[in-house]
């Protein structure tokens, strides 16, 4: 049977010596090992948050994710055509609502809402919310005069407040912004080893001017590194795992969660045509969103060659700084080495290796979609009643063992190498309670582009 270099293998146990460090991470020194380690973390975001210092601690297994459904004005569409004759008032029924059980919409008594498509500026003079899912207001333009007919398709009333109010103005009601929250948890990420008792004896050897021993000593943290990658990033909802030792999770990854929230472009299935058009139309979805107009991006390693193809093609249209001169650590330490701008946002990109699966695994890369995958993340974040929230930070779970408190990867050891027990072997283990949270989820955008 061939023998194909670039794969590993399983064994219960190896007799190789081991270092490790990664046990020692905390949320203050995160960045310190990876400057160290830039080799073993530069692909990884779950990495890079904890180098940033965007991880939070959480008391329970599951957690709560902001979404921000809001607009900087309200808005309420209608059922049918608003017919306006005369400036006369007009009742209309509301099309759309804040909440699931369709309680809560925007008109109120005295607020003034002028109509996209036409321009007129309408008051509200009644409303009536008794039945959920039935609101209806009375409407009236605030100047004589007004016939006109909106088609119930285009009838958009956009909230101006109340700008003119009388002398000695009383309280009349206020418009809230609807926040909303989405339901994550933490996922249990292990990665084990064990080595026989030779790994205390194998004789360090210098050949020329190489040093040939200790072949296992980075693999346990580079695994577990890519374990908790895969994980936080990629990995659903696993709910028919039944092997003895694992267990079954409702922990979503970040591309999971924009798929399912955020903005998804796949061209209605066939992927999407990285051209001029397709910069137009995403920033179009990022301007009328409102949140950010930077954006970093993983973009899988076929994905990284249109998008260079495109940069080239584009060179006098677009803003390109290939960013070999900015060496801020976490720049540097992550490889983000392609920004433009294009339109008005700011994307940085950098080739995500994990999306790469003949580097990753010595897999056929073209059969992947991933390598045809981009995922833009909206740098900055969002003021809530809860105070500042980034956009995208980890969560972990800690628990009450003095040793283990702080630490974002418990490290664990038994066998008499360890001087633990009789058997004259070493285990070990490292173990994250870890799961991702974006907030403001609806501004993350994820690109499955067709192959060109």
């Amino acid at each position: 049977m061939a023998v194909t270099p670039q794969h590993g293998f399983a064994v219960p146990e190896l007799n190789k010596q081991v270092l490790l460090s990664l046990g020692m991470v905390t949320t203050n020194n995160a960045l310190d090992f990876y400057k160290a380690f830039p080799d073993i973390s530069k692909d990884s975001l779950v990495a890079e948050l904890e180098a940033s210092g965007k991880i939070a601690q959480t008391g329970q297994e599951k957690y709560k994710m902001l979404v921000d459904y809001n607009k900087d004005r309200n808005l309420f569409r209608v059922t049918a055509n608003v017919v306006v004759t005369n400036s006369a008032p007009v009742t209309v029924t509301i099309a759309n609502y804040t909440d699931s059980g369709e309680t809560l919409s925007a008109p109120a008594v005295g607020l003034w809402f002028k109509e996209n498509s036409t321009q007129i500026v309408f008051e509200v003079t009644a409303v009536n919310k008794t039945t959920a899912g039935a609101h209806t207001a009375t409407i009236k333009p605030v100047n004589t005069g007004v016939t006109e007919t909106i088609p119930v398709a285009d009838a958009e009333f956009i909230s101006l407040g109340r700008p003119s109010v009388q002398e000695s103005s009383f309280q009349q009601d206020g418009e809230y912004d609807a926040w909303s929250s989405i339901e994550n948890e933490i996922t249990i990420i292990r990665t084990n080893k064990a080595y026989s008792d030779l790994a205390s004896m194998i004789q360090i050897e210098q050949r020329g001017n190489s040093t040939y021993y200790n072949l296992d000593r980075t693999k346990l943290p580079k695994q577990h590194i890519d374990t908790k990658e895969m994980r936080l990033i990629d990995g659903d909802v696993a709910n028919s795992v039944t092997s003895t030792g694992n267990r079954a999770t409702n922990a979503k990854g970040l591309v999971p969660l924009v798929k399912q929230y955020g903005t998804s472009l796949n061209g209605s299935g066939s992927g999407a045509t990285l051209d001029t058009a397709f910069f137009r139309d995403l920033s179009r979805a990022i301007d009328g969103d409102g949140r950010a107009t930077s954006y970093k991006g993983l973009v899988g390693s076929e994905a990284y060659y249109l998008v260079e193809d495109f940069l080239k093609a584009q060179f006098n249209n677009v803003n390109i700084n290939i960013n070999n001169g900015d060496m801020s650590d976490i720049q540097a330490i992550f490889d983000y080495t392609t920004d433009f701008k294009i339109d008005g946002i700011t994307y940085s990109f950098k080739k995500y290796n994990y999306w790469n699966s003949a580097r990753l695994a010595g897999a056929d890369v073209t059969k992947s979609p991933q390598a045809l995958g981009m995922l833009l993340i909206p740098q900055g974040g969002i003021m809530t009643d809860e105070g500042w929230k980034e956009n995208l930070r980890l969560r972990y779970l800690n628990n009450d063992i003095a040793s283990d408190e702080g630490l974002l990867n418990k490290f664990d050891t038994d066998g008499a190498l360890f001087g633990k027990n009789t058997t004259r072997n070493g285990q070990l283990s490292l173990t994250s309670y870890m799961g991702i949270e974006a907030n403001d989820i609806e501004s993350f955008v994820f690109v499955q582009l067709a192959a060109q």
